[in-house]
């Protein structure tokens, strides 16, 4: 698991992740340690029966984080089927790469998660609109970005590859934010992670 190769092939996020589904939990350890314990300060915890819209899935580790709050129904989506397969409890699941509107009704949820996601998407336009059109009035969403500085390598002796990242400045993720919100509230965990906890419009 080496970032160290830059001769090896480029595969799209989906592709990419559905040939390590199987050993995810590998990799990407700030979503259990540091953003995940940074969640449970931003999670509703006094309003019983939310129901929650998980934007990237992964493989499910941020369920302890969810722990905290009262959660009745979650609706978890990801763009990697094996990832989603993987789930350890009954709940909806939608395969979706957020290029498309998703099959949910308008105002159908309390909190959406987005993590990790901002970096696999090259156009931010319809996450926003998808966001704003599935959450209800004057509720939240909850959006970690982690700022990575080196592309994501798969590296064992079977086969190396690299994922494709886009780079998103930190101005044009607000500005995306601030246009589909009536309020954004950012809270810095290091200087390469933020939260951006935003109430839409």
């Amino acid at each position: 698991m080496s970032y160290q190769h830059e001769h090896i092939p480029y595969y799209d996020p989906l592709d990419g992740y559905s040939r390590i589904a199987s050993i995810f939990s590998q990799y990407h350890k700030q979503l259990t340690k540091r953003d995940g314990n940074a969640i449970r300060q931003y999670l509703p915890r006094t309003v019983k029966g939310l129901s929650v819209l998980d934007l990237w899935w992964g493989d499910g580790r941020r369920a302890k984080q969810l722990a905290t709050a009262w959660v009745e129904k979650r609706t978890i989506i990801d763009g990697t089927q094996g990832l989603l397969d993987r789930a350890p409890w009954r709940t909806e699941t939608i395969c979706s790469n957020l290029l498309n509107p998703l099959p949910i009704a308008d105002a159908s949820y309390d909190l959406i998660l987005c993590t990790f996601v901002v970096l696999h998407l090259e156009w931010l336009e319809n996450l926003m609109v998808e966001a704003r059109r599935c959450i209800k009035p004057w509720w939240r969403m909850l959006m970690v970005h982690h700022h990575e500085r080196r592309p994501f390598v798969h590296d064992t002796w079977v086969e190396q590859f690299k994922i494709k990242t886009w780079h998103w400045p930190w101005n044009q993720i607000t500005e995306a934010l601030e246009e589909a919100s009536r309020e954004v509230d950012c809270f810095d965990v290091d200087n390469e992670t933020k939260i951006f906890c935003c109430f839409p419009r």
